[in-house]
């Protein structure tokens, strides 16, 4: 191997694991880390021709198997729940945010066809690093995280036609021959994936999978990604729509969940290069002349998204706070937004400097994305508080009024639970078998109405719970048991602060994951903290001590010293 290719690689992977390292210790995402890195070697090796090349050609590998692990974790049981909202809201979003921003780019004077290629562009969101914050706050579960994930499962479906329009080759100005074959292909591809992934994938995979070697299946995957990338170059479609083709065949199989864990190791690798070389290829030099369209840009692609999700989730009768915090989880360019542009500046529909600043604003909005999604919650009560004040006309029409939500029958509960999700759902059913009467508080219309038809014993009340009108519609005066199973902490924190200025009698259960929290809501005065990994731990030990042969009083006694020593 070239001496040089060495050398860069050694400073590509240090300069990587030194930006990883201290993005981490600065509680920051690792993959800002890799993007800050890559802007970094992009400044200092611009003019090593060989170097780009060869970044390049390792950023593709990391693409395509990035884009392919997209394709095996995507479900349609995840989107099944909300389906009709979700497709239909997604396409909607992406053409009106792709229509908005093509004119917005335009006037900041960008040519028309590379204005609506950034436009089309930025409509893509990022699956990856939403889905990361998701799962590191507990939320990915939740009826956010939910519609969020699906909502980008297919807009990452919808990529398809546009790649393929993009890699099209015939002149531009016959725009609608690439549009009949993008569609035709699509359908073309959509049904071989149907009948690869319902038959022969599967059964290949299922055979391997027997032998009990995983060397085979990681070797077996492998190949059938490259498989289809080839068959699929063969008729002129990209690699990386066959990548991601790859993936949704092999989620079609049992197996998806330990195929997407073997290939993980490969995928976080090369996933390095792939956000390296998106800061690689934006010139420090282009972003600092361009500083004030670049900024503009992401201020009207953060509005533009935020406004129309928000507006197509409240038609489909979400809460005010559930379409918010739905619409500021997507209001992001992402992975796909640089795959889009790669193409398109491939073939020719943009140039360079409109490259650079869609990927500039791409940049910019993912490494915001962990700070929006993180205070989505102080940030949606600010602009409610704000517009109270300053916009009241506006806020009634916005904002779901709370004293139309409080507007409820109130029955005297003993128990009242917030959140009905999985733990809320099955702590209820318990306390309903065991006739004791129950409140639920959610802000979830469809699940409520739903439930009130299925169950006429437990109160339902629709609202935010960590407002107070909501808090005394539930009946909280006279509850003798108030149950958070919410994951979210800093709503916990606000109820509890609410709930002890109208009953300060009341016995308090919360969830928490991190000791800080524990120690917090123990000084509001909650009463019980459940810490379900502690719980797991625990039961796991009760069956290990019962398995090694102690008896019930040796199990209470090392369960009970656990519990001092915690």
């Amino acid at each position: 191997m070239n001496q040089s290719f060495i050398i860069l690689t050694t400073i590509i992977l240090s300069l990587a694991l030194l930006g990883g390292y201290i993005a981490t210790s600065l509680r920051q995402y690792i993959v800002i880390g890799y993007i800050v890195t890559g802007v970094l070697i992009g400044s200092v090796f611009t003019s090593i021709t060989h170097s780009q090349n060869y970044i390049s050609t390792l950023a593709s590998i990391g693409v395509a198997l990035l884009i392919f692990l997209n394709g095996t974790e995507f479900s349609l049981e995840r989107i099944k729940n909300y389906r009709k909202v979700i497709v239909w809201g997604s396409i909607l979003q992406t053409i009106f945010v792709s229509i908005i921003m093509t004119f917005l780019i335009y006037i900041l004077h960008v040519k028309f066809v590379s204005a609506i290629t950034i436009g089309i562009a930025l409509s893509m969101s990022s699956t990856v690093i939403v889905s990361k914050v998701l799962k590191d706050l507990d939320r990915n579960y939740s009826q956010i995280g939910e519609v969020t994930i699906s909502w980008l499962m297919i807009q990452d479906l919808l990529t398809i036609p546009i790649i393929i329009f993009f890699n099209s080759t015939l002149p531009t100005h016959y725009i609608i021959f690439p549009i009949i074959i993008a569609i035709l292909k699509s359908i073309i591809i959509l049904i071989v994936i149907y009948y690869l992934g319902s038959a022969i994938i599967p059964y290949i995979l299922d055979k391997i999978a027997q032998t009990e070697i995983r060397e085979l299946l990681v070797l077996s995957v492998i190949a059938i990604l490259f498989i289809i990338i080839s068959i699929a170059s063969v008729f002129g479609i990209s690699t990386i729509v066959a990548a991601f083709i790859a993936g949704l065949i092999i989620s079609k199989s049992l197996l998806h969940h330990q195929i997407a864990q073997e290939v993980k190791p490969f995928k976080d690798l090369f996933s390095v290069f792939f956000f390296i070389l998106i800061g690689t290829v934006t010139p420090l030099t282009f972003v600092i002349e361009h500083i004030f369209q670049i900024i503009l840009a992401v201020i009207f692609l953060i509005i533009v998204k935020t406004i129309i999700t928000f507006i197509i989730l409240k038609f489909a009768k979400f809460h005010s706070n559930i379409a918010f915090n739905i619409s500021f989880n997507v209001m992001q360019a992402g992975e796909f937004s640089f795959v889009i542009g790669t193409v398109a500046l491939s073939s020719h529909f943009i140039g360079n400097n409109a490259y650079h600043l869609l990927l500039a604003v791409t940049i910019i909005t993912m490494i915001l994305t962990p700070f929006t999604i993180q205070n989505d919650v102080k940030i949606y009560q600010t602009l409610r508080e704000f517009t109270k004040k300053v916009l009241p006309i506006l806020y009634k029409s916005i904002f779901d009024k709370d004293q139309e939500l409080a507007d409820q029958e109130v029955r005297h509960p003993g128990v009242i639970i917030v959140g009905y999700g999985r733990v809320g759902k099955h702590t209820a059913e318990i306390l309903r078998s065991n006739h004791m009467k129950t409140t639920v508080i959610d802000f979830n219309q469809n699940l409520i109405n739903a439930q009130k038809k299925k169950d006429k014993t437990i109160n339902f009340v629709y609202g935010e719970a960590d407002s107070i009108e909501i808090i005394k519609s539930s009946g909280i005066e006279h509850a003798k048991i108030l149950i958070l199973t919410t994951p979210d902490i800093e709503t916990n924190y606000k109820i509890v602060q609410i709930v002890r200025n109208l009953n300060i009698n009341v016995k308090i259960i919360a969830r928490s994951h991190l000791p800080k929290h524990k120690e917090i809501l123990k000084s509001f005065g909650v009463e019980h903290i459940v810490e379900p990994e502690k719980e797991t731990a625990l039961s796991i030990v009760h069956i290990l001590l019962q398995y090694l042969g102690k008896n019930k009083r040796e199990i209470n006694a090392i369960l009970q010293r656990n519990e001092l020593q915690d």
